[in-house]
Order: C-alpha cells, then sequence, then structure tokens
C-alpha cells in the first residue's frame, strides 16, 4: 500500500524537505538533487498554488515516488479545499500548520498519511484522536528538543515531527528526544545554490542533514 510506503519514507528516512518556494520552475531538478542526497520524502507548500500541478508532474517523471521508495506530500493545507486540490494532484501526504479535524478525517478515509500541526499536548492529542498518523510539533523552535521529551513522558504514542527552526546543529538532539522525524525547510534548501541552479551543491548539503539524523541512531 502507498501509505506504508510513505510511513517508511518518512520514520526510516527521519527527514522531510520542505520546499517553500515562490518559484518552482526548476523544481524537478531541486527534487531529483535532495533525493541524490539521501532525502526520501519531499514536501511542496500550498502556499504556491502552483504546487499541485507540479507533484502532479513529478510523480509522473520520478520512478522513486512510483515504486515506493521516496513520497511526496502537500503541505500549508489550511482548509477543506485546499485538501481536495492536494489529494487529487496525487499527493501522497499532506501537512498542516494546525489542527483541522475534517481535513484529517477525510485523509484518513481515503488513505492518506496526514501531518497536521500542533503545539499544545491538547492539540496534539486532539489531531492524534482525529487520525492523524503523525503530528507536526510545530513551530518547535518555541520549545526545543526538552520540549519534545517532556510531550512524550506522558504521551509516548505520539510520534512527534518537529518543524520550524530545525537545522543542522539541532537534528540530532530532536531525534535523539523521541521525534519520529523533523521537517527542513530553509536550512536544508540553499538559495543561493538554487539561484546557481548548483544541484551538486544541493545534493551534498542534504547528504549533511541526511548524516546528521544518523547520528541519533
Amino acid at each position: 500500500m502507498i501509505a506504508d510506503a510513505v510511513r517508511r519514507a518518512v520514520e526510516e528516512g527521519k527527514l522531510i524537505a520542505i520546499l517553500r518556494l515562490d518559484d518552482l520552475e526548476q523544481a524537478e531538478s531541486l527534487v531529483r538533487a535532495l533525493l541524490d542526497g539521501g532525502v526520501r520524502a519531499v514536501e511542496l507548500t500550498m502556499t504556491n498554488p502552483q504546487s499541485p500541478a507540479v507533484v502532479r508532474h513529478l510523480l509522473k517523471v520520478i520512478p522513486a515516488f512510483q515504486n515506493g521508495d521516496c513520497a511526496i506530500g502537500i503541505g500549508s493545507v489550511r482548509n477543506d479545499q485546499e485538501a481536495t486540490l492536494a489529494i487529487e494532484s496525487g499527493a501522497q501526504f499532506l501537512v498542516s500548520p494546525i489542527v483541522l479535524p475534517r481535513v484529517i478525517e477525510s485523509a484518513v478515509r481515503q488513505s492518506i498519511p496526514i501531518l497536521p500541526g500542533a503545539l499544545t499536548p491538547t492539540e496534539m492529542q486532539q489531531a492524534w484522536d482525529a487520525g492523524a498518523t503523525w503530528v507536526k510539533f510545530f513551530p518547535a523552535r518555541w520549545i526545543g528538543p526538552e520540549g519534545i521529551r517532556e510531550v512524550l513522558a506522558p504521551l509516548p504514542y505520539l510520534k512527534l515531527v518537529p518543524t520550524g527552526g530545525i537545522h543542522l546543529g539541532n537534528v540530532a538532539d530532536y531525534l535523539a528526544a523521541g521525534a519520529s522525524a523533523v521537517g527542513v525547510g530553509s536550512a536544508l534548501i540553499d538559495r543561493q545554490a538554487l539561484r546557481n541552479q548548483d544541484w551538486h551543491g544541493v545534493a551534498e548539503a542534504a547528504a549533511r542533514f541526511v548524516a546528521a539524523t544518523r547520528e541519533s541512531r
């Protein structure tokens, strides 16, 4: 099942690369470079309305998304309409910055993994009860790795994916605290490398992040 492959890609890869970009013209080259660096899960965000069309294209041209080795999803899903667009594009997982029970339930009905964003233990539990696959601990910089550890002490069954403020120097700390994976955006995608179309440099940066996730294993 696709959902099982997505879970493996996220939980074994320990890293979701978040592409929040104004221009997606180079998205295919960028995603290929990230996968070359060892990234196994990629998220494009609905802050760019072209994301659904780009995801649909990438699913067709990148075999790793078809055979289950890697997963591609759509994030910044903020309402039912955006969820529908994302699902119709073929997104293999959904990410939201907030807890939207109807969106979670819709994804669950269609066997699509979903990461709703939550900050407080109450929000996390509500997301989990609604059927979230993981809970996006967001914004993680507000609490840090110790916050992950403290939340999981009374709620050890939660699968948390901290996002926001994750960088090369703290990836291993979050995972060591019990996070199932981490979501990384601007710290992973070097804007200068992107402007220069330095795909080798992008792949090398990705490889450094992937190596950092292994330090906690």
